[in-house]
């Protein structure tokens, strides 16, 4: 025979709140577990580039949105513990409060790990984002500098001019680059400012990329220099050529016995064994000039002379002449 035991109206009650601690107690538990699941599932992976790090924040963002239930959970267990609240006092109230406690300390830890995840992949982006551009301007600098150091040999002043043409595109194609190195130096000054947790690294980047860069410029200057020298040294190699070979041209002409027999040349022999030829536009400036380099020289018509002179004298004035003749001769077509 089954007997059944029944229960006052107080004695109901306090069984019923019984239940509902102890059901507050195994939710709050629950909720607790699942908590740790979800703090235990977030991984710490930051990947190995940009690519990947993509990845990683859409599964992030996704992880953020499942714990809307979660959530929702933990809310539940505060407006729980909240209601029993006030129908318990002493160990039991502190025991409601430390155990809700427990599960908000959890569910902060998880949002503050989350954010800590987010603000890190964040970071991640950022970090490849300035590694590639450091990668990609370190490259472009060493084909630069080789491309200054390749030793190109000028043969003339052309070869020097065309190489410092080329020369004027490498600084011009440097002074382009000016922007991508701001860009640069901006973003990895940022996430110093910002305390990034890769900082080490990226203020030896930035050293990196300065001290290359400023090595780059000198090196372009330096070699700019160099032109310039040699420039100079084919210009003058150039003009001393064809000096040298205008003086070798004057000299084969002076040198040369051939003085022409075109009419109105005139060649002058002084008695020191010099030589000189004078070119008269006609036959009568030549007669002229003959007349006055007589007259300089002391030298008269013996013809004139023999009609004023005895004849003695005039046999004199006639060797006089003949010996006269022999300063100039002119010669006639």
């Amino acid at each position: 025979m089954v007997r059944y035991k029944y229960y006052t109206g107080d004695e109901l009650m306090m069984l019923a709140a019984s239940y509902e601690l102890h059901k507050f107690y195994h939710d709050s538990k629950e909720v607790l577990s699942d908590i740790k699941d979800k703090q235990n599932e977030m991984s710490a992976e930051l990947g190995k580039d940009q690519q990947q790090v993509a990845i990683l924040q859409r599964k992030h963002v996704s992880f953020q949105s499942d714990l809307a239930a979660l959530g929702a959970q933990v809310k539940d267990v505060q407006d729980e513990a909240a209601r029993l609240r006030s129908a318990y006092a002493g160990d039991k109230a502190r025991d409601i409060d430390a155990q809700e406690q427990e599960v908000v300390d959890a569910w902060n830890a998880l949002n503050q790990s989350i954010q800590l995840r987010a603000s890190k992949l964040d970071q991640t982006d950022e970090l490849y984002r300035f590694l590639n551009m450091v990668r990609a301007l370190l490259l472009w600098m060493d084909d630069v500098i080789l491309s200054i150091k390749t030793e190109e040999k000028a043969d003339d002043v052309s070869g020097v001019e065309l190489m410092m043409n080329q020369h004027q595109s490498i600084k011009a194609e440097i002074d382009s680059r000016d922007d991508s190195f701001t860009q640069c130096f901006n973003l990895g000054k940022e996430m110093l400012s910002r305390d990034h947790y890769a900082s080490e690294e990226i203020r030896a980047k930035l050293m990196q990329v300065g001290n290359k860069r400023v090595d780059m410029i000198e090196d372009w200057e330096h070699r700019w220099e160099y032109l310039q020298l040699i420039l100079e040294v084919f210009m003058w190699a150039r003009d001393a050529q064809s000096a040298e070979a205008w003086l070798f041209a004057q000299e084969q002409y002076l040198k040369s016995e051939d003085y022409g027999n075109l009419v109105g040349q005139i060649l002058l022999r002084l008695p020191t064994g010099s030589e000189y030829l004078f070119q008269a536009k006609d036959q009568n400036e030549v007669e002229y000039w003959v007349g006055k380099l007589q007259g300089a020289a002391g030298v008269v018509d013996t013809e004139k002379r023999a009609a004023t002179f005895p004849a003695s004298e005039a046999s004199a004035v006639g060797g006089k002449k003949s010996k006269s003749k022999g300063l100039f001769t002119m010669r006639k077509k």
